[in-house]
């Protein structure tokens, strides 16, 4: 059973609700292997339009070697959209299964709110960024999985 499935057929299977971003002994064979960011100013959430994938989505991606999911959450941020995380709360671990090779994955999910917004500038991954108030309608395609990651974090 999963908690979401996205267009490509990947899956949601859980949001685990740890202490820290370590998989648990059970999932050990699991890596983790990405960091989102789920930001918020003034009651709305930043979303990026990924120009690779064509698709709104949270902020984050693949944490670099030696680095920690939390480091790797907040450069993906500020990478992606210019804004700073200061203070960022861990909300868990989403468990994935990703297409096409049905492999498992953690990524590691932060929230961040912001009161200073900073410039943005469109780059290699994101051509625009969008501040959504969680349920409006959106042009485009915001992936289920980074809606779902978005309704349990906030």
């Amino acid at each position: 059973m999963s908690l979401t499935q996205n267009q490509d057929g990947s899956l949601l299977l859980d949001l685990l609700r740890t202490e820290n971003a370590i998989p648990p002994a059970d999932d050990a064979a699991i890596p983790l292997t990405f960091a989102l960011m789920v930001t918020v100013h003034a009651g709305k959430t930043l979303l990026i339009y990924n120009s690779w994938r064509k698709v709104w989505e949270l902020p984050g991606g693949k944490i670099d070697p030696g680095e920690t999911p939390e480091t790797a959450a907040k450069r993906e941020l500020h990478e992606e959209t210019g804004q700073i995380a200061e203070v960022t709360t861990f909300v868990g671990l989403a468990k994935v299964q990703l297409k096409p090779d049905d492999r498992l994955e953690f990524g590691a999910i932060y929230t961040t709110t912001l009161t200073t917004l900073r410039p943005f500038t469109a780059n290699d991954e994101a051509s625009t960024i969008r501040w959504w108030d969680f349920g409006a309608a959106i042009d485009g395609h915001l992936t289920e999985i980074d809606r779902k990651l978005i309704e349990l974090s906030i």
